[in-house]
């Protein structure tokens, strides 16, 4: 689907590596001298331009379209140049495009041209590009390349000649990024150079040449592609390395100049851009790494052996962008994963048909020992043109792995099937993965295949509790499922539930209030406190303290023998041991309550024995 190509045409290279002095040799269309390059590929990134002088004229660099009017290039290819002609043409093919006036061009006011530094320039058009052409934003220095991106895949783009001879077609080649050189010296890589503020890159499988010039590096962040390069120079037989702006450097330039605040730094506390909306909360950082949901991976849902599906990757995630074994280009769509189930050692056959309109292509990626994926770590890849029809074939690695259906053109429905060492015997169901893992549109318990699992029988009405256990509108006994309940039987009242605060039999009497809960251990009367025999009290309500009540003569603070008193007189003796009788404090009150007693119930008489009143 997608091969090595080599796009030309650089117009300027360092001095020590055969510079051209002014603009060089001119041919009447475009002002260059332009050379073969090879092996190329038609591009169709409609936001890569040419810079031209209109139609008829050809083109002189290449560009980019990074917001609706404002096109990125090289401050090279707008040296000596009378920037008022300047016309962008949009289309694949120059002569068949759009052509659009422009109103303003700029070089970096540090160009040098004799060290190539500050090598960036930018043009405005005279109102906006076609309405069909998306711009790709500049790379904001949240976002810069660091260290840490060498050896990232770069797409480089511009318009040349083919080997053929043929010119003015936009192609493209993928390349690795060899050095980051942000300064404040330069940097050597193999035999090239880089000036500050630039990145280089081997011109394999092919690379930039002479008459591409300004035209873009691309890269993703998380899903979104940024331009990251602007083309600058390189070796003067455009085979071995080539160098560009290094894009993130420039963004004061290239903000005051779209009239853009500075923009806001995903990765940092502070609401940098002053839209009141600081970090991930801000649309600007939705693409962010920090500010990413879930991948694919990390989403994944088991496939097994025998297994099929059938999904789309429309509305899926779109994070994953570059497969090491994906080298000439990206998967800009969203995409979908699968964790690997089958056993450590199968032979795996991953089959991928699709439906609609769309190019969907395969990858095999191994775990990054977490959660999700390493698509930088590729383990095989399918990536045939359009509809066809993608497959893999591997030995099932022991430490796991995800299958990655990615969108490279038009999000589409498919079907995804697994085959381990031949078999494509349709799988048991698994009744509790959420997957329908034999493919017969039924998932879990909603799959007759599970009726019997534990975890898909229904549940059984308890008919004695109240609640309907089974959902079917009928609780307890109403419920068909307790007609052979003993609670439940033709003809018998339901009995009083003691405990439960309902009048369950309808009798009027709520649990032990009901007569049926007498003998209900929750409803015995509470017993009669007994008395306390060494506490001064008279604990049982019989007006008898301590061991003057019977109930104490077993006490040990009671001797065996009761004393010899009259309780409710008060009048004493000594008991048979001829000990003391017990203190006379708790004797005098019980004497004063009995005598208390009796005098509020006696009635006064007279000499003559007839009553007189009441005193």
């Amino acid at each position: 689907m997608r091969y090595g190509k080599t796009v030309g045409l650089v117009a300027v290279t360092i001095v020590f590596v055969t510079a051209c002095t002014g603009r060089g040799a001119h041919d009447d269309a475009t002002g260059r001298v332009d050379r073969p390059i090879y092996y190329g590929t038609p591009d169709n990134n409609s936001a890569v331009v040419a810079i031209t002088n209109g139609p008829g004229t050809g083109f002189f660099c290449s560009g980019t379209l990074i917001t609706p009017n404002v096109v990125l290039t090289a401050a090279h290819c707008l040296e000596g140049m009378n920037t008022s002609t300047i016309q962008i043409m949009f289309g694949d093919s120059v002569g068949s495009g759009t052509y659009v006036q422009t109103t303003e061009a700029i070089m970096h006011p540090a160009y040098d041209s004799y060290s190539i530094t500050n090598d960036i320039a930018l043009i405005r058009l005279d109102g906006s590009a076609p309405a069909n052409v998306a711009p790709i934003p500049a790379l904001p220095p949240g976002l810069a390349l660091a260290v840490a991106d060498e050896g990232s895949t770069i797409d480089i783009s511009g318009f040349g000649q083919t080997e053929t001879s043929s010119s003015g077609d936009k192609l493209h080649v993928s390349v690795t990024l060899t050095k980051v050189c942000p300064g404040p010296n330069g940097c050597s890589f193999g035999s090239g150079w880089a000036v500050p503020g630039s990145i280089g890159y081997p011109r394999t499988p092919g690379g930039t040449c002479y008459g591409d010039s300004g035209g873009p590096a691309f890269l993703a962040r998380a899903g979104q592609q940024y331009v990251v390069g602007v083309t600058s120079y390189g070796d003067q037989g455009c085979t071995v390395w080539g160098v560009s702006t290094k894009v993130d450097a420039f963004a004061t330039f290239i903000n005051g100049f779209i009239g853009s605040v500075i923009p806001e730094d995903c990765g940092a506390p502070g609401d940098e851009d002053g839209d009141g909306l600081a970090d991930c909360a801000d649309p600007e950082c939705a693409l962010h790494p920090d500010c990413l949901g879930p991948d694919a991976c990390e989403q994944a849902l088991p496939l097994g052996c025998g297994a099929q599906v059938n999904a789309t990757t429309v509305g899926a995630e779109s994070q994953f962008v570059d497969y090491s074994c994906l080298s000439d280009s990206t998967e800009n769509g969203p995409e979908l994963a699968y964790e690997l189930t089958a056993p450590a050692g199968a032979t795996v056959t991953a089959s991928l048909t699709i439906g609609g309109n769309g190019d969907l292509d395969l990858f095999l990626v191994p775990t990054d020992g977490g959660a999700s994926c390493s698509p930088s770590a590729c383990l095989q890849g399918s990536y045939n043109s359009g509809t066809s029809p993608e497959s893999l074939s591997f030995t099932m690695p022991a430490a796991g792995a995800f299958l990655v259906v990615d969108t490279w053109e038009v999000a589409s429905p498919f079907t995804l099937s697994l085959s381990c060492n031949g078999n494509t015997q349709t799988p048991d169901e698994n009744c509790t993965n959420m997957n329908d893992d034999d493919g017969d549109g039924a998932v879990d318990c909603a799959d007759p295949d599970c009726a019997a699992h534990p975890d898909c029988a229904p549940t059984q009405e308890h008919c004695s509790n109240q609640v309907d256990d089974d959902g079917d509108g009928a609780a307890d006994c109403a419920d068909p499922d307790c007609a052979t309940h003993p609670d439940c039987a033709p003809g018998q009242p339901p009995g009083e539930v003691c405990n439960n605060g309902m009048d369950d039999d309808g009798d009027g009497a709520v649990d032990c209030a009901d007569s049926d809960c007498a003998a209900h251990p929750d409803c015995a009367p509470d017993p009669p406190p007994g008395e306390v025999c060494n506490n001064g009290m008279d604990d049982d309500g019989d007006l008898i303290v301590d061991c003057y009540d019977p109930d104490c003569a077993n006490h040990p603070a009671c001797n065996a023998a009761a004393p010899n008193m009259d309780p409710v007189s008060g009048g004493q003796a000594c008991n048979q041991s001829g000990s003391s009788p017990p203190p006379a404090l708790p004797l005098l009150i019980l004497v004063w309550l009995v005598a208390g007693r009796a005098y509020r119930g006696r009635v006064a008489r007279g000499p003559s024995g007839v009553g007189s009143g009441r005193s």
